[in-house]
């Protein structure tokens, strides 16, 4: 039997997906299972994008927490934040100091009083407490005395004892009472030495208050110096202010006086302006009217001569009744006007016109 060698080198193993189960079943998975994915991506997106953000806001707030930080602890800035604040406080204060410099002055005199208040305090409880010293000094020497007087006695009545059991109660007394004493008498001595202690003190405290009572009235003096000098200060600045105002005047008030004084000065030059004017234009009407009456009166002058001229050679005339009589003299029979004209002078005429016209003679 021949068996044919089997050759690998062109053999290919079929992978999943060429598979029917690949085909038919890996490739739905895939699918949905990438569905299920991009969809619930998508449903995770606001957050992510969310978280996102706030992570670069918290990056952001971080680094400028670390800067501010840094500028904190810089030396530099340190020196010139403090420079700042010290000049802001000096010039809060230079500007209390020009508002009221009275009222800084009257200030510390309430804080002076105020503190002799409590210097005041403090001495009354100190006193009060060397009394109390004193008198438990006094009370703890008595019962030392006390003390004394028993041991004394129980010392006494221990040697007069009948018995060894009465003698040992009687010692035992004595020595109590003893060595009560001596407590009592190291007692008075630590509260002799707390006595002087505070009697000290106190004296000093004493002699502080004389001296802060000494200080309270020379302040309070040099206070009421000063403000009765500061009132008499501002009365002379309001009267100085109000001088000034005088003397400069407000430049306001200036600005409108100044207008007023140009607007009067325009309006005087205007009007005078108008009056020459006027003054010109009458003398020229005068003028006029002076040539005007002067020409007429050569006029009239001239017609009265000429009028004058007119009578004078009517004189030498005829009259009409002369003339009507020569005619009537001559004619045959006589005959009249049959309209004659009133108001003219008559001439001889042939055609019964007038030779004058004295009515006319103004008219030309």
């Amino acid at each position: 039997m021949s068996t044919t060698p089997l050759n690998l080198s062109n053999f290919s193993p079929k992978s999943f997906f060429s598979r029917p189960e690949g085909k038919w079943f890996g490739i739905p998975v895939l699918l949905a299972l990438a569905a299920v994915g991009i969809y619930g991506f998508f449903q995770a997106l606001p957050f992510l994008l969310i978280a996102f953000t706030n992570m670069i806001y918290l990056g952001v707030l971080g680094a400028v927490l670390i800067g501010m930080i840094m500028l904190a602890l810089n030396p530099t800035v340190q020196c010139v934040v403090k420079n700042m604040f010290q000049s802001f406080c000096r010039g809060v204060a230079g500007i209390l100091v020009t508002i009221d410099p009275i009222g800084i002055l009257k200030n510390n005199l309430d804080d002076m009083k105020k503190g002799k208040e409590k210097l005041s305090a403090t001495i009354r409880r100190m006193a009060g407490s060397d009394s109390k010293l004193l008198r438990k000094i006094s009370d703890r020497k008595e019962a030392i005395k006390q003390l004394m007087a028993e041991a004394q006695s129980a010392e006494r009545m221990a040697a007069a004892a009948k018995t060894q059991l009465d003698a040992d109660r009687f010692k035992m007394k004595t020595t109590t009472n003893q060595q009560k004493a001596g407590f009592l008498m190291s007692g008075v001595d630590q509260l002799s030495q707390l006595e002087v202690q505070t009697k000290s003190l106190l004296d000093k405290f004493r002699r502080w208050e004389v001296a802060t009572d000494a200080k309270i009235e020379r302040t309070d003096f040099q206070v009421s110096y000063w403000s009765d000098q500061r009132e008499t200060i501002l009365d002379a600045q309001k009267a100085l202010k109000f001088a000034d105002r005088i003397l400069k005047g407000d430049p306001e008030q200036l600005k409108l006086v100044n207008s007023a004084i140009e607007f009067m000065a325009d309006d005087a030059a205007r009007t005078v302006g108008e009056i020459e004017d006027f003054n010109r234009f009458s003398e020229k009407m005068l003028t006029d009217f002076d040539v005007e009456n002067d020409a007429n009166a050569t006029r009239a002058k001239e017609k009265f001569t000429e009028f004058g001229a007119k009578l004078d050679a009517d004189a030498s005339r005829p009259t009409a009744a002369d003339a009507l009589q020569a005619a009537i003299n001559a004619a045959p029979s006589p005959t009249l006007p049959n309209s004659p004209i009133l108001g003219r002078g008559v001439g001889v005429g042939a055609n019964g016109t007038t030779g004058s016209d004295y009515n006319d003679l103004f008219n030309k």
